[in-house]
């Protein structure tokens, strides 16, 4: 080691500042330290041996005293720090953030400098090798590209790379993982024309392979309502059928829109007769509600237990579960079931359905039970000669309970005929109209005498010859 020679100023510097003898200072310069590498030597309190030993390590210059000042760290601590060829900023990064010196070291000698390792810490476990960061570059994934594939659950840089070579991006793994499918088989699928269904299906506890099937035949899984029913699954999954029955089954309600169109079968409620002279009869609505009657009537039957025939769903059409199912137990026809509405869900009765039929009329028990009337209740409407469909028919338009009108009847009112719907609408009972209307009152001018306190219509008729109007 050639010795470096010293300036005079440097010398005596020296020997000021650490009471060094010219011996000392010969030291110095024969181990080939230079003023500088002394003088830090000198405060690190090391002498030229330390230089040498320093030296043989590949350390050219002692460790910066701020290792010791900032860090804390003995002579031999930061020797170590420099030896690794990193020096105080960068120790002082590494330390700062947590990080002992074999754990820096680890990072550095797997190729990342501070700045990498952490943002790869960021994304990876604490505790996290370097080497797993080094399998994620190697597979070509830089952090962000690596965290984005973490964020699935997916962290084996090798499944990753996998799926990436399989052609598939975060985006679109994302839905196959959600159904726990490998890319294998996700591109097995995909390759057989098959993107994974929406993760909705997943979450309903449907299985993937059901799931594609419903996808492949068209269906939606989106929700819709009335006639949009008909594009969307778990409409039809509801009503238990599988894909390829509901597939064949929408195809049939479509053919059957056609031959009801062209036989002039209409949704109910919704016939030819519904249009006004001011409204043309439009083909094209008239289907799309015959379409919505008949998907509807899909979930009916379904609660109903019937089975999901084109010839049960055109002829129960319209008409809830609830009343299916009664109309059957009461051998209603389905045409006079729409009809009847709830009024089918009343107790079925033998005598006055035989009275019916005696007497020819083609109501049905039900129109009088569900009003609460009795087979005698109905004799004595026919002993005040009442055809007893022409009391159905006062009953439905008013919505009068049957024995409210019976009461009136047997007072002498005809119920059929309107004139006794304005005593009732103004809330008489049969007897006190009858005797207000017996001094020749209407039943609005009678109420506005009662109003007036006038209850007496003798005492109203009288008032009223004199001029007096019922006001208050």
């Amino acid at each position: 080691m050639s010795p470096k020679r010293w300036t005079r100023d440097q010398v005596a510097d020296f020997r000021t500042a650490f009471n060094a003898s010219d011996f000392d200072i010969k030291t110095w310069q024969s181990v080939g330290v230079d003023y500088a590498s002394a003088c830090l030597m000198n405060f690190w309190g090391k002498g030229p041996d330390d230089a040498i030993e320093l030296n043989k390590h590949g350390v050219k210059s002692p460790p910066d005293m701020r290792f010791a000042n900032f860090l804390g760290l003995s002579f031999a601590q930061a020797c170590k720090w420099v030896e690794a060829g990193l020096d105080f900023d960068s120790a002082s990064a590494w330390i700062g953030s947590g990080f002992s010196f074999a754990q820096a070291c680890k990072w550095v000698e797997a190729g990342f400098d501070f700045d990498s390792a952490l943002s790869w810490l960021q994304i990876l476990p604490r505790k996290a090798s370097p080497d797993l960061a080094r399998q994620w570059t190697k597979a070509g994934l830089d952090e962000f590209e690596a965290s984005n594939w973490i964020n699935l659950s997916v962290t084996e840089p090798g499944i990753a790379n996998t799926w990436l070579q399989s052609g598939f991006s975060t985006e679109t793994a994302e839905e196959w993982l959600k159904w726990g499918v490998m890319p294998v088989d996700a591109k097995k699928f995909l390759d057989a024309g098959h993107y994974a269904p929406d993760d909705g299906y997943r979450q309903a506890g449907i299985s993937l392979s059901a799931a594609m099937s419903w996808t492949s035949k068209g269906f939606e899984f989106e929700e819709y309502y009335g006639m949009e029913q008909f594009d969307y699954w778990k409409f039809w999954h509801d009503a238990g059928l599988t894909p390829d029955l509901a597939d064949l089954l929408r195809v049939k309600i479509e053919e059957s829109i056609s031959w009801c169109i062209e036989r002039e079968i209409y949704p109910r409620g919704f016939g030819v007769d519904s249009f006004s002279m001011f409204q043309k009869f439009d083909p094209k609505s008239t289907q799309e509600a015959l379409k919505e009657q008949l998907v509807d009537s899909v979930g009916e039957l379904s609660k109903a237990g019937l089975g999901l025939t084109i010839e049960n769903l055109i002829q129960w059409r319209g008409i809830p579960a609830k009343v299916i199912l009664a109309s059957i137990d009461n051998l209603i026809d389905p045409d006079t079931a729409y009809e009847m509405g709830d009024v089918a869900l009343a107790p079925y009765s033998k005598p006055i359905d035989d009275l019916l039929r005696k007497t020819k009329n083609t109501s049905m028990p039900q129109e009088f039970t569900h009003r609460g009337m009795t087979e005698k209740d109905l004799k004595k409407l026919l002993e005040l000669n009442y055809e007893l469909d022409d009391i159905v028919r006062v009953m439905t338009d008013s919505k009068i309970d049957g024995q409210v009108l019976l009461k009136w009847a047997v007072n002498g009112w005809r119920v059929t005929e309107r004139g006794f719907l304005s005593w009732y609408a103004e809330g008489f009972g049969p007897q006190l109209a009858s005797v207000w209307s017996s001094h020749g009152f209407s039943a609005v001018l009678a109420r506005a005498w009662i109003k007036t306190g006038v209850k007496d219509p003798e005492v109203a008729r009288r008032r009223s010859t004199a001029g007096i109007l019922p006001t208050k």
